[in-house]
């Protein structure tokens, strides 16, 4: 197995030697595009997360039922998101 660091860093030589094997070339763009992907759908939980922890962090006593309805809100992004993130891994 290839390191993902390594197909970034050697892009044009690793499309050369899978050539060379009479493999298709666009593997490696393939894969960079996964991992674009991958990189991009990890800002974006990541980002979701600290946006709920800071709004929690805002809720003092007995929440309201609009910050109950906000905390449901991130809940059901990162619902949505972390599926997606799993399948691209």
């Amino acid at each position: 197995m290839v390191n993902i660091q390594y197909i970034r860093d050697n892009k044009e030589t690793l499309e050369q030697a899978i050539k060379h094997k009479q493999m298709n070339p666009a593997l490696v763009e393939n894969v960079l595009a996964l991992d674009e992907q991958r990189r991009s759908m990890i800002m974006t939980i990541q980002e979701v997360r600290e946006q709920a922890n800071a709004f929690q962090k805002d809720i003092k006593g007995k929440p309201t039922e609009e910050q109950i309805t906000k905390g449901k809100e991130f809940k059901a992004k990162l619902a949505d998101l972390e599926p997606q993130l799993a399948k691209i891994e």
